[in-house]
Formats: structure tokens, C-alpha cells, sequence
């Protein structure tokens, strides 16, 4: 095995060689997430992988973890610093040597000639690795409790259905073509999943140095993966396209615009609100039978609230406090919970507990939480364009921005349909 000295003056002379040829400039260039073409591992059965395949599935161990965290950053420093990466120190210095050799080592397992074209010693990040989509993944609670529907292009016209076919008892033929077996309509139909783009942008000043910006890229992925998830979820809980939101504070560009959310349909659709303002088993039941036949499976279901409610409402109810009545699980001793009457509890931070005694925000009565009992099958989420990250200069500001964006529809064809409970609730009494 080469000493780390070695293996120092071996990266210096491959940057030599590398700095020969024009390196591309990745300012001012959209950067996809789950593309690579630089490094091969070996597989669960000794195969080696595909260039692309590290870089675009998640992580099978801590080294391809360490992997894509590297490629990363160096994509990273690369666009905010304007330079290539083979000019950073974070590639030339003693993590890119490591990273470099393992590449080597993989592919060497892999029974690949790393002296040769697409080998370890080549390996440049260019692409962000499948990293950040799985923070975003991470950070979304509500989003994946819907069937994922892949969207081939900005609007999906999706078809469904809207009524069973009818079944008739049928009787044994006694004669060739005696009785037709009855007809039924199949009542098909189709809505539309149209594409919302979701934003979040970060600045920073041209002064910064690439000894601070490498520590700050985990902390600068995290934060753009947790504003992403939360904003759809909001739009998801919240939205409305109404040219008067349902929100008096939510203006023209929210994020709570982009499409119809589970709220709105709540509130919308007659006979599907409850009060609870005295917040019982009885009332929650009465929820669970407002959805009549959709509400015979509770693997179907999800109740969501904020944390107010889930404290006050969830954890407060008669039969889950004590051990004598709810067991080893009662909120008494773990302070969680986890389902009621067999429906998972879904706690969001971006349900609003700010809402008058209609469920919606008027800034005068902020004093309601609302919780939701949703049918989850009557619901799609479509995804468009996966998470993806631009880095640019503005030069009259002397600044730099890293913005990520996403692509994504929500929406159910079945408007008029009581497939969403929402429960107004007294949340901060």
C-alpha cells in the first residue's frame, strides 16, 4: 500500500497532468442531482457497477456515503469559488487524496485497469450524487403517504377512475348465446396533475473563501433540503389557488399557492368538518364516520395535526393516558402516540394552529388548530423534476447565489367527495 506521501505526490502530479486540458467553468449552470460518470464500485456480487450507479442510488456504506458527501462538496466550492475543481484545495489537499485512492481501490476490486480511461485516477466530481434528494426525502413526513406518481412532462392528464362496475348474479347457460351476461358502465375518467415549481435561494458574498465555504456545505444542503420539504408540505396541508387564498396572509409567489391542499378541500366540500372543540373519542369517531365507507380501513388513513392539537388533543384523550386503559404505550409514560382507533397520527410542524373557528387565518381569532382525517388513496402526488441545484454570480452585487428548485403537482380527482375530515379545534385555550 502507497504511504500517504506517496499518494500526496502521485495527486499533485495527476493535477499537473489534468491542468494541461481546458477544465469546463460549472458558474452559472444547472447542476442535476442523480447523473455521474466517474466512478465504478463493486457490487453485492462482485460486478463492478456502472460509472453512474454510485453516484445515483443511495449509499450502500459508510465509504460511498464519504463518496458522495466529497463529490458534493467539491461540486460545491467549485461553483461558488468560478474555478474548476482540480484547482480547489479541497480536491488537491489530503481528503481528495484519499478519495482518489478509494476509487482506485474499488475499481481495482472491480477488475477494472484504473490506469486506463473512466478508472479512479479520473475521478472529477462534476454532478451532485442522490445526497440531497435523500434529505429532502428525509425531511417530507406528509408527501410520501400518497401514491408517487412520475410525471412525463409539466401537465399529466392521469386517468382514473371515479365508480366501481356494478356485479350482477349471473346464471348457467342452457343454451348457445341463451343470456348475455348484464352490462355495466365503467365510469372512467381523468384529471390533471399540473407541475409547480418550488424555489428556495441562499446568497453569499463574493469574500468568501474556500476555507469557509467547505465546512458551511453540510449545514448549506440541509438547510436548502429542509426548506424544500417543508414548503411542499405546507402546499400540501395548506394551498390554495383561489385568487383569494383561504389564508388572509398569504399572498401573490407563497408557496401555499401552488395548488389545492388538503385543507382547502376540507373545508370546501359539504358535510366534512367536525367541531372539535370538545376534543373526545366520540367526535373523532364521528370524523372517522363521515367518510362512510372510505373509513372501513384504517391502513387507508392518516390523521394530521399540529403539535398544539397532538399535546392537548391526541395525548390528552381518556383512554390513551394511563397504562390501566392503553398499556405499556400510554401517553403517560412515553409521551407519544402513535395511532388512534387503528389510524396513524401524522404530526406536521406546518399545520396552522393560528386559524379562526372556521379553519382558515383572518389575523383577529388565531386561537384553532385543525386536524384531518384524510383517505389516502383518493390522493396524488406527481413529481416532475427532481430537486436540483443552480449556483450563479451577480456581479453588480458583488454576490453569489445558490438556489435549488423542484417540480411537483398534488391533487385528487375526486373534488366533491369526502375523502378529507377536518376537525377545528380550540389549539392554543
Amino acid at each position: 500500500m502507497l504511504s500517504l506521501a506517496e499518494l500526496e505526490a502521485r495527486s499533485e502530479a495527476l493535477f499537473k497532468a489534468q491542468t494541461m486540458a481546458p477544465s469546463p467553468d460549472h458558474v452559472g449552470r444547472d447542476v442535476p442531482l442523480r447523473k455521474s460518470e466517474h466512478m465504478v464500485a463493486m457490487s453485492a456480487d462482485g460486478i463492478g457497477e456502472t460509472p453512474d450507479e454510485v453516484l445515483m442510488r443511495k449509499a450502500a456504506s459508510p465509504q460511498e456515503l464519504a463518496f458522495q458527501d466529497f463529490n458534493d462538496a467539491c461540486v460545491t466550492v467549485s461553483a461558488i469559488m468560478g474555478k474548476p475543481v482540480e484547482h480547489t484545495k479541497l480536491w488537491r489537499g489530503r481528503q481528495g487524496v484519499v478519495m482518489r485512492k478509494r476509487a482506485e481501490l474499488l475499481m481495482t476490486k472491480a477488475a477494472m485497469d484504473t490506469s486506463t480511461a473512466t478508472a479512479g485516477s479520473e475521478w472529477v466530481p462534476t454532478y451532485y450524487s442522490n445526497r440531497l434528494v435523500e434529505q429532502v426525502d428525509l425531511e417530507l413526513k406528509l408527501w410520501p403517504l400518497f401514491e408517487q406518481i412520475p410525471m412525463p412532462g409539466p401537465t399529466y392528464v392521469f386517468p382514473t377512475e371515479t365508480a366501481r362496475p356494478t356485479v350482477y348474479l349471473g346464471s348457467e347457460q342452457t343454451s348457445d348465446e341463451g343470456t348475455k351476461v348484464t352490462s355495466t358502465t365503467d365510469a372512467t375518467s381523468n384529471f390533471t396533475l399540473t407541475s409547480k415549481k418550488f424555489n428556495a435561494r441562499i446568497p453569499f458574498s463574493d469574500e468568501a473563501e474556500e476555507d469557509y465555504i467547505v465546512p458551511a456545505v453540510p449545514t448549506l444542503r440541509r438547510r436548502l433540503a429542509s426548506a424544500l420539504g417543508r414548503a411542499k408540505e405546507e402546499a400540501t396541508i395548506s394551498g390554495d389557488t383561489s385568487g383569494s387564498h383561504q389564508d388572509a396572509d398569504v399572498a401573490a409567489g407563497d408557496r401555499r399557492k401552488a395548488f389545492r391542499g388538503l385543507r382547502y378541500h376540507a373545508l370546501n366540500v359539504a358535510g366534512s368538518t367536525q367541531s372539535l372543540l370538545t376534543f373526545n373519542e366520540a367526535n373523532l369517531l364521528t370524523m372517522m364516520a363521515l367518510l362512510g365507507d372510505l373509513g372501513a380501513n384504517p391502513d387507508d388513513l392518516v390523521w394530521i395535526c399540529g403539535p398544539k392539537v397532538f399535546r392537548k388533543g391526541f395525548c390528552g384523550l381518556t383512554n390513551v393516558q394511563t397504562v390501566d386503559k392503553y398499556g405499556p404505550g400510554a401517553t403517560i409514560l412515553r409521551g407519544e402516540l402513535a395511532k388512534v382507533f387503528g389510524v396513524p397520527v401524522l404530526v406536521s410542524p406546518v399545520s396552522r394552529e393560528d386559524l379562526n373557528a372556521t379553519g382558515t387565518y383572518d389575523g383577529t381569532t388565531t386561537n384553532n388548530g385543525i386536524v384531518l382525517l384524510v383517505y389516502r388513496p383518493y390522493w396524488f402526488a406527481g413529481n416532475y423534476k427532481q430537486p436540483r441545484i443552480k449556483i450563479y454570480d451577480s456581479v453588480n452585487y458583488e454576490q453569489g447565489h445558490m438556489v435549488i428548485r423542484e417540480r411537483v403537482a398534488f391533487n385528487t380527482p375526486f373534488t366533491s367527495t369526502k375523502s378529507v375530515i377536518g376537525g377545528i379545534d380550540a389549539a392554543s385555550a
